[in-house]
């Protein structure tokens, strides 16, 4: 929700497809998404309060050069020894232009300045500096041991598939890096974004046997992928 004023009145605006990143209970965060009054990507971040229950704009003292995103990647970077608190954003899509463009761009939130920062990206490039396509529903996860973060998957169109890519952000200069999973990645998954457990991203997925629901998890240190049973079964929901 966010506040707008309507004939002087202030009155909630619901909002959607925004995406959210944890560090704690304290720590809860909100960005982009749509406004569902003009329809338009909104680039505002929000932290949870737990005392009030109300999400709080964060108020930057360096406005984003982004206009936002729609379900874009996102994750929180504590404190390590190379850098302060980070949120860091990638890509999403952008709804303000008529038509739907995904964002080939990173933008990083420095907590302590309140300041963000943006890098885009020429996809077209190629190898001279390696970057992941743009897209959106990608997980993110945190690795304190490598200060890096390491994302899996998303998906840019639904006819395209999601992909199965893994890279790695290093966090001393923000470049990007390829990488290769110890073991095979999970087979049919389930477009829903489960948010990471620890160092490990989380992707459901379903066996195409018996339509189990299965849990891969991708250990962010080792790369290193697990399959667990749930015992659980997808049922249509109407």
């Amino acid at each position: 929700m966010i506040m707008m004023t309507l004939a002087g009145v202030a009155v909630h605006v619901s909002r959607n497809f925004f995406s959210i990143a944890t560090c704690g209970r304290d720590k809860v965060f909100s960005y982009g998404g749509a406004d569902m009054v003009s329809y338009q990507s909104v680039n505002e971040l929000r932290q949870f309060d737990e005392d009030k229950k109300n999400w709080i704009p964060i108020v930057p003292s360096v406005e984003s050069e982004s206009n936002g995103a729609e379900y874009p990647g996102i994750v929180y970077c504590p404190r390590s020894t190379s850098h302060g608190d980070y949120l860091i954003v990638f890509s999403g899509y952008d709804d303000n232009r008529g038509d739907c463009v995904f964002l080939g761009e990173l933008n990083i939130f420095d907590m302590d300045s309140k300041s963000w920062r943006r890098i885009q990206y020429d996809e077209n490039e190629g190898k001279a500096r390696p970057v992941p396509a743009s897209r959106m529903r990608c997980s993110m996860v945190y690795v304190p041991q490598r200060d890096v973060v390491i994302m899996y998957g998303g998906v840019r169109t639904f006819e395209e598939g999601p992909y199965d890519d893994v890279w790695s952000l290093d966090l001393r200069d923000f470049s990007w890096t390829l990488v290769t999973t110890a073991t095979g990645d999970p087979p049919k998954r389930i477009l829903e974004h489960v948010p990471p457990l620890n160092s490990k991203i989380v992707v459901p997925s379903l066996d195409d046997e018996d339509g189990e629901l299965l849990l891969y998890m991708l250990d962010g240190e080792t790369l290193h992928w697990t399959s667990y049973r749930t015992g659980l079964k997808e049922e249509p929901h109407f």
